[in-house]
């Protein structure tokens, strides 16, 4: 089966077009609870209309979001049905599956009259893009979310690209495209210095701070959220919001939970959300009587929920953090995270937070127990923290830095089609 791709413009088709691709599925995406995320893609009316390309995708399909945003999922279509199941099949035929894709994107840009190509990463995607921008003329960029060496460190398995278990492949192809792309959009500071490191130019470099919309915050809550949880009204809670898995530091927040539960009987760490350690997380908290007693796990929450609980917590437990770290911040709560990455940014120890050495469980245990025992320093450090927030990271601010590389991309316009 070919992905039907008609040719369909919104009323403002005058604005330019904008080609997202990103190694994902649209059922990913929403079993998560992120495309929100894929309707923010249009700048805020930037683009009028954003095709989002997930080119390594089980399964062939089109979902229109709204009159503006369409997601095509690209899968194995050169492969019969009964064989998509099975990975080895996938994988031999992998390359094949890309120049096909190559030439259904060209046709695609061609077609609906692409203005700019981003891509989200830079291996698989950032290499399409700038293939494409080549052949067609059209300006591409290439973000980075995501510090892959640390990540892999992490999480041998799934914290970073590998071929056949090395890291080597995707090393070369991350320089090769950080290397040759006009502009690398890193989502903060320290993301900046990782794409240097890994062969982008200084001069390319373009800082786009992920952005929120903070009126969600400022809202009161939709419901109790302790009632719908069914959580103690006498007990404080620690609240961790994010995926379970290796690079989250899982097992240090549960490790946590269990030395300070030896301490004191007066909270609850409540652990919301899913992810491939869910089950041997579950199995852990079930088996320990300590954590069985001061551990709640909530499954995943819709983002309403998640935001609810988090506003509901004495303290926002972080250790490994973008998106969420941020989210934990604009609840206005104190947040305690690990000194890796980027943190520092935002989590400045007595004032909107603490910082611990990474690993070092006791720090983490002295952290939750003075704000547990300091109501009044906690909701100080809270408030600044959601101050700090907003001035960093409000969407509508981001919104613009993000035009304002666009701009500049589409003023230079692209190389000159082979």
């Amino acid at each position: 089966m070919r992905v039907s791709m008609p040719n369909q413009h919104s009323p403002s088709a005058a604005k330019p077009t904008l080609l997202y691709i990103t190694p994902t599925d649209f059922n990913t995406a929403r079993q998560k609870g992120v495309l929100r995320l894929i309707l923010e893609r249009d700048a805020d009316g930037f683009f009028g209309k954003v095709f989002t390309i997930h080119p390594l995708a089980r399964q062939s399909q089109v979902n229109d979001l709204n009159g503006v945003h369409r997601v095509i999922d690209l899968g194995p279509d050169i492969l019969p049905p009964f064989l998509r199941r099975h990975r080895f099949f996938r994988r031999l035929l992998a390359p094949f599956h890309l120049w096909d894709v190559a030439g259904k994107l060209v046709d695609l840009v061609r077609k609906e009259n692409i203005s700019l190509i981003r891509a989200s990463d830079p291996f698989l995607s950032g290499l399409l893009a700038g293939w494409i921008s080549r052949r067609t003329g059209v300006p591409y960029c290439v973000s980075l979310h995501a510090d892959y060496d640390l990540g892999f460190i992490l999480d041998p398995k799934l914290g970073g690209l590998t071929v056949f278990g090395s890291r080597a492949p995707s090393k070369w192809l991350e320089r090769y495209v950080f290397s040759r792309a006009p502009l690398v959009m890193p989502i903060r500071q320290h993301l900046s210095d990782v794409a240097r490191r890994n062969g982008a130019r200084a001069e390319s470099i373009r800082i786009i701070p992920h952005g929120i919309d903070l009126e969600r915050f400022k809202r009161p809550p939709a419901a109790d959220i302790r009632r719908a949880l069914n959580l103690p009204g006498d007990r404080k809670i620690i609240s961790f919001v994010g995926r379970l898995s290796k690079d989250n530091y899982i097992d240090d927040i549960l490790e946590m939970a269990r030395k300070l539960g030896e301490r004191r009987r007066d909270f609850l760490l409540v652990v919301a959300g899913g992810g491939y350690e869910e089950d041997r997380v579950k199995r852990t908290v079930r088996e320990d009587a300590v954590l069985s007693d001061c551990v709640r796990m909530t499954g995943f929450l819709p983002r309403e929920d998640a935001i609810d609980l988090r506003r509901a917590a004495d303290v926002c437990v972080c250790l490994m953090g973008g998106l969420s770290l941020i989210e934990s911040c604009a609840a206005a709560k104190p947040v305690i995270s690990y000194d890796v990455e980027w943190h520092g940014e935002l989590v400045r120890p007595g004032e909107t937070g603490f910082l611990a050495r990474e690993h070092d469980i006791n720090a983490l245990v002295d952290a939750a127990n003075f704000l547990l025992d300091h109501p009044d320093d906690a909701a100080r450090m809270g408030q600044t923290a959601g101050d700090l927030a907003a001035e960093r990271h409000d969407i509508r601010n981001t919104t613009e830095i993000l035009r304002r590389c666009y701009r500049e991309l589409l003023v230079k316009g692209g190389t000159r089609p082979k």
